[in-house]
């Protein structure tokens, strides 16, 4: 049975013992390019994901504003709210539209069900959408 380091030695031609300089500075090279390759990528991809991310919370503070002033609405008035709505950070974002539908989920006219919706566009031309939605009782909340 060989030794494990006495295979190694049998690679290698006659003659020759290991690596010269030039062929350590070449893998050193080719390691530093393949490195430099995927860092950029890396970068490129997190820049565009702090991106989204910044969209998605100006959206959902947008949308959040939204139903917190609808919250604080006398309940008769939910219906005649419009379907759209404008808020601060919507200037901020790519073709922004905020729309706002009030549905009654069980057939009562006691409870009302709000969807507050912020579309938009991403830098990279891609629609994007945060939606949140709330019940909304005659009786105010906790109440019945």
């Amino acid at each position: 049975m060989k030794e494990s380091g006495a295979f190694l030695f049998e690679m290698i031609p006659l003659g020759r013992k290991g690596m010269t300089m030039v062929e350590l500075l070449l893998a050193v090279l080719i390691l530093v390019i393949s490195m430099v390759g995927v860092a950029l990528v890396f970068g490129r991809g997190t820049a565009m994901m702090t991106g989204e991310i910044k969209e998605e919370v100006i959206a959902t503070q947008a949308a959040q504003e939204r139903l917190e002033t609808i919250r604080n609405l006398p309940f008769d008035t939910l219906l005649s709210l419009g379907s759209t709505f404008t808020a601060v950070g919507l200037s901020n974002l790519n073709n922004a539209i905020g729309t706002v539908a009030v549905t009654d989920p069980l057939g009562s006219n006691d409870i009302r069900q709000v969807t507050v919706t912020v579309t938009w566009q991403s830098s990279e031309g891609r629609t994007h959408q945060k939606s949140l939605v709330t019940l909304v009782t005659r009786n105010g909340i906790n109440r019945q």
